[in-house]
C-alpha cells in the first residue's frame, strides 16, 4: 500500500530559503568573524586568564562550561618535521609497540513495550599491539541483565532506574577492556580509546540522582584503569565554544566589565563572535595534525562533582575535520603520546580513529539481530511452559514494518 508522504516540502523549500544566508554564513564558517577569534586567540597569554581565574563561577552559570588554558601555542605532533609528510609511514611508526584498544557499545534497552524487562548490552572492541608482525583481537562481547538486576524499589513500586544503561555501559566497557590488557601481549604502552567525551557536560540535564552514578562509574573506570597502566582517552565531534568564551573574556573583552556592557543596550562583539564554535575556531589557527594548547574543563559539572577532572585539546586531522580528545587530569604528562596515538590512528582511519570505526562495527546490533533476541527470548520462555514473551501492539507493527 502506497503511503502519501506527511512531509509539505513547498513549504519546506520556501522556508529555506528565507533562511538561505544564516546556511551560507555557518557553512562557510563566518569567515570574517572567525579571522577576528584567531588573530585573538594568538594573543592569548598568562597574564589574559587573571580575568577567567576571578570570574570562574560566573562565567560556569553564564556559558556552562569554559576551557582554562594550560598552555598558549598549537603543538606540531611528536617527531614532526616540514620537510616530511604526516602519513600511514608517519603512523605506522608512531604506534610501533604501542597496544591500543578501542570500544563502543550498542544495546537493546528496557521498554514498557516488552515484558519481561530485560537489558543487552553489547560491547564491541579492537585492540592492536602495532610493531613489525602487528597482533590483533576484534569482537563483542554481550552483557545480558533481567529484571531483577536492573530494577530497584521506589516509593513503593519497582522501577528501571533511568542511569542504569550509562552505568552499566560504562561497568561493561571496563569489563571488557580489562580482559583484554589480561589477553594481548604487553606494548611498551597501552591507550583505551572512548567515542565519548568524559566531562559529561551533557548530564546536567539530568537529576541530581543520574548525574552521581554516572559521574561514580565513570571515575571507577579511570581509576581503574590507572592501575591497570591504561591511558583513557574520548574522541569525539562537538558544537562546544567552551574555548572561544575563554578567548573572548580573557583577549577580547578583556578590558571590559560584563555587566556594564549587558546595561549599554549596544550590539555586544562578544554575542556576534560567539557564534564560533570551538572546531571553527581551530580548523583556522591549527595546521594539519597539529592540537590546540591543551586545556582545563571548568564546567556546571566539575564544579558540582570537584574529583572530575578532565583536560583536553583539539586535534585537526583534516580540513574541517576538527575533533576535541579528552582525559583524566592524571594523564597530562603523556599529552604527546595521546596526540601522536590519537593523530595516528585517524590517519590509518581517513579521518577518524580506525579502532573506534572497528569497535563500533562489532558492537551493532542490527534490526534483524534485535528480532531474533526477542525471539529466543520468547522460545525459551514457551518452553518453560510457563511463560512467553509480550510485545504490545505498537512494537509488534514497528517490527513488521509499515506495508
Amino acid at each position: 500500500m502506497w503511503v502519501e508522504s506527511v512531509l509539505d516540502a513547498p513549504k519546506v523549500q520556501v522556508q529555506i530559503r528565507e533562511k538561505l544566508q544564516l546556511l551560507i554564513d555557518e557553512a562557510n564558517r563566518f569567515p570574517e568573524l572567525s579571522e577576528v577569534m584567531v588573530d585573538a586567540f594568538r594573543k592569548l597569554s598568562f597574564g589574559n586568564l587573571k580575568l577567567l581565574a576571578s570570574e570562574e563561577s560566573k562565567l560556569i552559570r553564564r556559558f556552562r562550561e569554559i576551557a582554562y588554558p594550560l598552555e598558549f601555542n598549537p603543538k606540531p605532533p611528536p617527531n614532526w618535521s616540514p620537510l616530511r609528510p604526516i602519513d600511514e609511514r608517519w603512523a605506522d611508526e608512531a604506534l610501533s609497540r604501542t597496544l591500543i584498544i578501542g570500544v563502543d557499545t550498542s544495546e537493546i534497552t528496557p521498554t514498557p513495550h516488552i515484558s519481561p524487562v530485560f537489558l543487552l548490552v553489547n560491547v564491541g572492541y579492537q585492540a592492536v599491539l602495532y610493531g613489525r608482525k602487528s597482533i590483533y583481537l576484534e569482537g563483542s562481547t554481550p552483557f545480558f541483565y533481567a529484571s531483577k538486576e536492573i530494577v530497584e524499589e521506589f516509593k513503593g513500586r519497582r522501577r528501571v532506574p533511568a542511569w542504569i544503561l550509562e552505568v552499566k555501559r560504562i561497568e561493561d566497557e571496563l569489563r571488557v577492556i580489562r580482559d583484554l590488557v589480561g589477553k594481548a601481549p604487553k606494548g611498551e604502552a597501552t591507550l583505551a580509546l572512548f567515542d565519548e567525551s568524559f566531562s559529561m557536560g551533557y548530564l546536567m540535564a539530568r537529576s541530581k540522582e543520574f548525574r552521581s552514578k554516572v559521574v561514580s562509574a565513570m571515575l571507577s573506570l579511570h581509576e581503574e584503569l590507572k592501575n591497570l597502566n591504561v591511558i583513557p582517552v574520548g574522541v569525539f565531534y562537538t558544537r562546544s565554544r567552551a574555548f572561544t568564551f575563554s578567548v573572548i573574556r580573557s583577549v577580547v573583552c578583556g578590558s571590559k566589565v560584563c555587566s556594564e556592557c549587558i546595561s549599554s543596550g549596544e550590539e555586544l562583539e562578544c554575542r556576534r563572535l560567539a557564534s564560533i564554535r570551538d572546531l571553527i575556531l581551530f580548523d583556522k589557527a591549527l595546521e594539519l595534525g597539529w592540537r590546540s594548547p591543551l586545556f582545563e574543563v571548568k564546567s556546571q559539572l566539575t564544579s558540582e562533582f570537584s574529583e572530575l577532572k578532565v583536560v583536553g585539546f583539539y586535534l585537526k586531522v583534516g580540513a574541517s575535520n576538527v575533533f576535541r580528545v579528552e582525559f583524566p587530569s592524571w594523564c597530562a604528562d603523556h599529552v604527546d603520546f595521546i596526540h601522536k596515538g590519537v593523530l595516528a590512528q585517524s590517519i590509518i582511519g581517513r579521518g577518524y580513529p580506525y579502532i573506534l570505526e572497528r569497535a563500533h562495527e562489532r558492537a551493532y546490533i542490527s534490526s534483524r539481530e534485535r528480532a531474533w533476541v526477542l525471539t529466543y527470548i520468547d522460545r525459551l520462555l514457551r518452553s518453560s511452559g510457563e511463560a512467553r514473551l509480550s510485545l504490545s501492539g505498537k512494537f509488534r507493527r514497528k517490527l513488521r514494518g509499515v506495508v
